[in-house]
């Protein structure tokens, strides 16, 4: 089953692709639980995809149903899809859950979250850029794979490459 399959994702996704009323949101919210993964994936991607004049919207109050959706959905698809758009949002609430998360038994949801993480890496805080790193840093030794699908690398490049700048650059900068 893809998500084109059902009525309901259909619809989900005709609001994902074009620009969003106010009141789209709150539907795509309620969306989050229903009992179809496919309907729940597809509102949490038409919550990150949210346009409104052409312009990808970021609501803050869709921050909380995405950690609960990444914390607590019997789908593993719906929660990876969870984490990677927390990712877009770049609200520091997710930044506990996303480490938590990263930790997960399952590789999808590992490898979106460390995806995700690599957002943050970049804040200001240093306190909360050091929380980040270390997550990232604890999964260089996860050399799983995401099984959903054949193109991706595993977790472990993904948290190199989210930490790109921050270890590579102390290391290998030219001495004078």
């Amino acid at each position: 089953m893809t998500l084109f399959d059902t009525e309901d994702a259909a619809e989900l996704w005709h609001i994902a692709l074009q620009d969003q009323s106010a009141q789209d949101v709150p539907m795509l919210i309620r969306a989050l639980s229903d009992t179809n993964a496919d309907r729940r994936e597809v509102a949490i991607y038409a919550l990150r995809f949210g346009r409104r004049d052409g312009r990808v919207v970021r609501p803050l109050r869709v921050v909380r149903p995405l950690i609960d959706a990444l914390k607590h959905d019997a789908t593993v698809r719906v929660r990876a899809m969870a984490a990677e758009m927390l990712g877009y949002q770049r609200r520091r609430k997710a930044i506990r859950p996303l480490i938590e998360c990263s930790e997960n038994a399952s590789p999808e949801v590992r490898f979106w979250c460390t995806f995700a993480l690599g957002f943050f890496v970049k804040k200001r805080r240093k306190k909360r850029r050091l929380n980040v790193i270390k997550a990232l840093e604890s999964r260089l030794n996860d050399h799983e794979t995401p099984e959903c699908s054949s193109g991706y690398w595993p977790i472990s490049l993904e948290a190199l490459a989210m930490l790109r700048d921050e270890r590579f650059h102390a290391r290998f900068k030219p001495r004078r």
